[in-house]
């Protein structure tokens, strides 16, 4: 049990799922189409970077499938028609299936944490697995997948007329946040810092430690950037008090993000930014003086412990120069 974004509250019900093995499209069961779907938005979608961080994750053994009746990414909210079942696939995609009870007679949509992608029947969906060889990787997935039905109630803040015509939405309703009266806005973050990372055990991280980052999100925290600089110390205190704890851009490119609270922005900030260690691409992620490396395999991770284990500061050079 935990918290997804938002504070989401969740009480957990196992999914029944038949010990009866399935062939056909016509029998598969949620866990079997969820797996398909997975595979099926790999290939389908391979520069789609919320669906390469899930098939990444899915092939380190880190796969969280969750059932919602609705759920909230940065920007947007999905929110499910009668009938239909939404999942969420480790925080970072969702998937609706418009037939819960038999899947493989309606459709699937996906999306990714920004917006919707396709809707594309499920039956299809099989076929064009099967096409590319790869019923056998689906059929492992659903295999190992953590399949959960939880109802879940997410923290919006919505006015009654708002509240109802979300109720009464489609499932790809986009309901957009407020603009906070044009002094700040959600940034976007360089599509070369996304993705999962993976730290190694070197300076102040522990190995594997993990920095999660989205089109407009850091570990599921959304980044700001300012529209208006508040230009007293007047200004500042008043800017800090109505956007306390938000985190703010205050230099955003496309290899690197720093950031720093609303509340601090005179403090020094801490951010990451894309290198190479030993001609691999890595994160480092600094406030003064690097506090972590991360990379994208949690292998790749192991090597450079090892390598750098006894000899941080020659990591540290190369990483500076």
């Amino acid at each position: 049990m935990y918290y997804f974004n938002n504070h989401t509250q969740k009480e957990v019900v196992p999914h029944h799922v038949s010990s009866k093995a399935k062939t056909s499209v016509a029998n598969l069961s949620i866990r079997e189409a969820a797996g398909l779907t997975i595979v099926y938005a790999h290939l389908k979608y391979e520069d789609n970077q919320n669906w390469t961080n899930v098939y990444e994750q899915t092939n380190n053994g880190d796969l969280e499938v969750d059932h919602y009746p609705e759920y909230s990414f940065d920007n947007y909210t999905l929110t499910p028609d009668e009938g239909q079942a939404l999942y969420i696939v480790n925080k970072e995609a969702a998937i609706i299936f418009t037939n819960q009870d038999h899947p493989s007679q309606g459709a699937v949509i996906l999306s990714d944490n920004t917006r919707q992608l396709a809707k594309v029947n499920v039956s299809k969906v099989y076929q064009y697995v099967k096409k590319h060889g790869g019923l056998a990787k689906a059929k492992k997935i659903s295999q190992k997948m953590n399949l959960e039905k939880r109802m879940a109630q997410n923290n919006i803040k919505q006015n009654s007329s708002s509240s109802s015509s979300a109720q009464s939405s489609s499932s790809n309703r986009i309901v957009k946040k407020k603009d906070n009266n044009g002094e700040i806005e959600v940034t976007s973050i360089s599509p070369a810092l996304q993705g999962t990372w993976y730290a190694a055990g070197l300076f102040t991280e522990k190995l594997n430690s993990k920095v999660q980052i989205s089109s407009n999100a850091i570990n599921g925290k959304t980044i700001y950037k300012l529209n208006k600089r508040p230009n007293s110390e007047k200004e500042l205190k008043a800017f800090g008090e109505k956007y306390h704890g938000k985190s703010i851009a205050v230099e955003n490119k496309s290899d690197s993000i720093s950031i720093v609270l609303a509340e601090s922005l005179e403090v020094d900030a801490w951010g990451y930014n894309l290198t190479t260690l030993d001609g691999v691409p890595c994160l480092v992620g600094a406030s003064g003086a690097i506090g972590g490396v991360y990379f994208k395999t949690p292998a790749q991770a192991e090597h450079f412990t090892q390598k750098y284990k006894d000899n941080e500061e020659k990591a540290n050079k190369k990483l500076m120069d």
